[in-house]
C-alpha cells in the first residue's frame, strides 16, 4: 500500500475527476430546464424537440446519481481513513500470505515424507556408495614412485652397451625405459582421476531421482530401460547400471593400483637384468625378456593406443584400474616361474653396478604374488 501522503493525494485526485464529471452532467440539465419551461408555457418547439430529450434526461439523471454516490463513497482524506484501510489491507495481505505459506508447508512435508522413504529404500545403495568413497580416498593416498633401476642401469653402462651390443639395441633399451615412466604417468594419472570424477553425493541424488520416476512411472525412465537391455548394457536404469558397476569395482580398486605398483616395480627391475644379461652373453635370458616386454607392446605404440581408447570415459577407467593396466603376458609367467634363477644369475653377473634393490623388487614381487595365489585360495 501507498504511504499516507501518495493515497491522500490519490484521495484528492479522485474527487476532483468526479466533480468535474457532476459539472459536465449539470451542463446537459440547463437545456433540459429550458425544454421544461417550453413544455409547461405550451410553446411549440417544446413538441418539436421530440422525444429524445425525455430520454437524455433520464440517462443523464441516472449518470448523475451513479456519480454523487460513488464521489460520496470515497473515503475521507485523513490519517484516520488511511489508517482503518491500512489495517483492512495488511489484514486481507497476512490472510493471504497465511493461506500461500501453509500450501506450501503441506507440500514441503509431503515431498520430505517421500524423500525419507526412498532414502529408506535406498540404504543399502547409499552404504555400498559410502564404502566407495572410503576407498576412493584411501586410493587417493597412494602414488606410484617414479620406476629407476633400468634409467640409473643405462646411464651407468652407455657406453658399454653401444660398444658391444650397438645402438640400436640401446635404443630398444630406451623405449622400455620410455615405456615404463608411460605406464607410472598413467597409474598416477587414472589415480587423480578416479578421486576427482567420482563425486559420492551426485550418485546419491541420481539413484534418488531415478526412484522418483520409478514410482511415477515416468516414461523416459521405461525407455532407458528398454534401450539398455536391446543394447546389451544389463536390466535396469541408467542410474542402476552404474551403481552395479561402482559396487562391483568398488572394493577392488585399491587392490588392483597396489598390484599395478608391484608389478612396475618388478617390470623396472627385470628390465635392468636383461641389460645385466646382454653385456654378459647370458643370450637366451636377455632375449626371453626382451621379447616379453615387446609382446606386452614396450616396443611400439601398442600399449599406449589401447590406453587411449579404454580412459575416455569413467567407467572404463575404473575397469582397467581394476583389472590392471598391465596384462602380463605367457612370456613375463614362464620368467616368474624361473625367478630362482635369474636372482641367481643376477648376484653371479652383478660387480660394477649395484643391483640390490633391483634384486628387492623382482623377491618382493615373487612374494606379492604367492601371497595373493594364497588369498585367492582361501
Amino acid at each position: 500500500m501507498d504511504n499516507y501522503e501518495n493515497w491522500r493525494k490519490g484521495i484528492r485526485e479522485e474527487k476532483k475527476k468526479r466533480f468535474k464529471g457532476v459539472l459536465a452532467l449539470l451542463v446537459f440539465i440547463i437545456p433540459f430546464g429550458i425544454l421544461i419551461y417550453l413544455e409547461t408555457s405550451g410553446q411549440s418547439q417544446a413538441e418539436e424537440m421530440g422525444v429524445g430529450w425525455y430520454i437524455l434526461f433520464f440517462l443523464l439523471c441516472l449518470g448523475e446519481i451513479f456519480m454523487i454516490r460513488n464521489w460520496r463513497a470515497l473515503p475521507s482524506a485523513n490519517i484516520e481513513s488511511y489508517k482503518a484501510l491500512e489495517k483492512q489491507v495488511l489484514e486481507q495481505q497476512g490472510l493471504e500470505e497465511k493461506i500461500i505459506k501453509d500450501r506450501e508447508e503441506w507440500q514441503r512435508n509431503k515431498e520430505d515424507k517421500i524423500l525419507t522413504e526412498i532414502k529408506e529404500s535406498l540404504k543399502t545403495e547409499f552404504a555400498q556408495l559410502d564404502l566407495l568413497e572410503k576407498n576412493t580416498q584411501a586410493l587417493k593416498k597412494l602414488n606410484c614412485p617414479n620406476p629407476s633401476h633400468l634409467k640409473d642401469t643405462l646411464r651407468t653402462l652407455e657406453a658399454e652397451i653401444s660398444e658391444k651390443c650397438g645402438v640400436e639395441v640401446l635404443k630398444k633399451f630406451l623405449r622400455i625405459e620410455k615405456f615404463l615412466e608411460e605406464v607410472r604417468n598413467e597409474i598416477n594419472f587414472n589415480i587423480r582421476g578416479i578421486t576427482k570424477t567420482v563425486d559420492i553425493s551426485s550418485y546419491k541424488e541420481s539413484l534418488i531421482t531415478d526412484k522418483k520416476k520409478e514410482l511415477s512411472n515416468d516414461a523416459s525412465r521405461n525407455y532407458e530401460r528398454l534401450k539398455n537391455i536391446n543394447e546389451g548394457n544389463g536390466r535396469g536404469s541408467d542410474a542402476q547400471l552404474i551403481h552395479k558397476l561402482l559396487v562391483k569395482l568398488s572394493h577392488e580398486m585399491v587392490p588392483g593400483i597396489e598390484k599395478e605398483i608391484q608389478q612396475l616395480s618388478y617390470l623396472d627391475a627385470i628390465a635392468a637384468s636383461m641389460v645385466i644379461f646382454s653385456l654378459n652373453n647370458k643370450n637366451i635370458l636377455y632375449l626371453e625378456i626382451l621379447e616379453a616386454f615387446d609382446k606386452l607392446g614396450a616396443l611400439n605404440s601398442t600399449w599406449q593406443k589401447a590406453m587411449e581408447n579404454k580412459m575416455n570415459i569413467i567407467s572404463n577407467q575404473l575397469a582397467v584400474l581394476a583389472g590392471g593396466l598391465l596384462q602380463l603376458n605367457s612370456n613375463f609367467e614362464k620368467l616368474l616361474d624361473q625367478n630362482d634363477m635369474i636372482l641367481g644369475a643376477i648376484k653371479e653377473l652383478d660387480g660394477s653396478v649395484k643391483m640390490g634393490n633391483a634384486l628387492q623388487a623382482i623377491t618382493a614381487y615373487q612374494v606379492y604374488r604367492v601371497n595373493k595365489n594364497l588369498k585367492a585360495k582361501t
